[in-house]
């Protein structure tokens, strides 16, 4: 059974890598630097972080599937259980992103080799 769930998890990873990859053609051609990594980083939370499937804690899930399991069928007590991990790692993901375009900016690092102090652009 535990070769299943193995099987199972790569069979999911590779999905979510071909949607991740498509997500990152269609949005590669906003100009909005931080706008188009928001939206990146926003996919990559959302179809990458896994939770515990039970509450036992037992085995892991992609969180987002957890998350429209309980909002489907309303599981009892805490319904969405799947939203934490995600929300917090995208808030984690802001608090590092914000720093880093500042020493980008800061430095002048970006790729075009001309300093951007407009992280909007």
């Amino acid at each position: 059974m535990k070769g299943f769930y193995y099987f199972m998890w790569f069979a999911y990873v590779m999905g979510a890598s071909g949607a991740l990859y498509l997500w990152w053609r269609l949005v590669k051609r906003i100009k909005a630097r931080y706008i188009r990594d928001l939206l990146l980083g926003f996919v990559l939370f959302m179809l990458f972080t896994p939770w515990f499937a039970t509450p036992q804690g037992v085995e892991l899930a992609p969180a987002l599937i957890i998350l429209a399991h309980d909002l489907a069928f309303g599981s009892e007590g805490n319904s969405l259980r799947g939203l934490l991990p995600i929300a917090s790692g995208f808030i984690l993901f802001l608090l590092v992103l914000r720093p880093c375009y500042w020493i980008v900016a800061k430095k002048g690092l970006n790729s075009s080799g001309t300093s951007d102090n407009n992280l909007g652009n």
